[in-house]
């Protein structure tokens, strides 16, 4: 596994959050998924050292986007390519508590799954343990 896109969301003086894509390849198979971990100060992991998975879902899952959900746990949101064959590119997101548990469904819950691409997706903090997200379609 690789390490393509680290992204560090601090939470606070002590911790902070680290999403990464790891992407595996074989023959000219890609295959993307999403991690996140919880780092405490100097680096070092408070989840499993590579993180927990936040989709794991066939296909590839790129361009993650993470906020605090002000709850001590964190929305990740992200491009998913499942359902190529019938959408394209769809957007995804996840809940992850404190403890590196997903509070939603296995390999996260569909936000759009309209025809063609939804691309680009964008997260803020709503400010009441949610997130906005917003993306191109």
């Amino acid at each position: 596994m690789l390490n393509c896109l680290p992204i560090v969301l601090q939470r606070g003086q002590a911790v902070s959050f680290r999403i990464r894509v790891l992407l595996a390849m074989s023959c000219a198979l890609a295959v993307v998924a999403l991690t996140v971990g919880l780092i405490a100060a100097f680096g070092t992991p408070l989840w499993q050292d590579d993180g927990v998975g936040v989709s794991v879902a066939l296909q590839s899952q790129l361009d993650p986007q993470i906020v605090s959900d002000g709850s001590s746990g964190a929305i990740v949101t992200w491009e998913d390519y499942r359902n190529s064959a019938t959408t394209g590119y769809d957007i995804y997101a996840q809940r992850m508590d404190s403890n590196g548990n997903a509070l939603w469904q296995t390999d996260g819950v569909s936000l759009c799954v309209d025809s063609n691409d939804q691309v680009n997706p964008r997260i803020a903090p709503d400010g009441y343990w949610g997130a906005i997200v917003t993306w191109r379609d």
